[in-house]
């Protein structure tokens, strides 16, 4: 499993920030992209390892892109629900910050409708607490889901929203 950036801009074509993007390049079906294996990991546990090999790789490339003078930049990490509520991932947050020097708002985490309203008071805890440690949020793919706009009203107020260009 490799992992790679993308950059983010703003509506003026400037570089914000670079999420992070997993690819497995597999010794016989060569590279293969998130959607190809990512639904298989997460059935099963090795999503919480995979996760968390994505999140230290990705704040350590964030590390050296600060070092090289570009401490404006944020890293945007994708979770998934099963990462999100695992009983660890919080701690985990905090040991990845903590162990690449990264401080807590430059980390930003992407989560998607398809769990970030399901168990709304679960999710509203966990992110009051990571929000409390500076850790900051995008919402995505919530355009189709109504229930999706009652929770955004409970999020942060620094909480990024992407929209699907189709809405823009």
């Amino acid at each position: 499993i490799d992992v790679y950036l993308q950059s983010l801009v703003d509506t003026g074509e400037k570089v914000v920030g670079v999420q992070a993007l997993v690819r497995w390049f597999h010794p016989e079906y060569g590279e293969l992209e998130p959607g190809q294996f990512l639904h298989i990991a997460q059935k099963s546990d090795i999503i919480i390892s995979l996760g968390k090999h994505v999140l230290y790789k990705a704040l350590a490339y964030l590390r050296k892109i600060h070092d090289a003078g570009h401490r404006d930049l944020f890293m945007m990490i994708s979770c998934t629900a099963k990462e999100f509520y695992h009983p660890g991932f919080v701690s985990t947050i905090k040991s990845a910050l903590k162990e690449t020097g990264i401080e807590p708002g430059y980390l930003k985490l992407n989560l998607e409708d398809k769990f970030s309203f399901q168990a709304a008071q679960n999710a509203l805890a966990i992110i009051k607490e990571l929000s409390e440690l500076g850790v900051r949020f995008a919402i995505s793919g919530f355009e189709t889901a109504y229930p999706a706009f009652a929770f955004l009203q409970k999020m942060p107020k620094d909480t990024m929203i992407k929209l699907n260009k189709a809405y823009v």
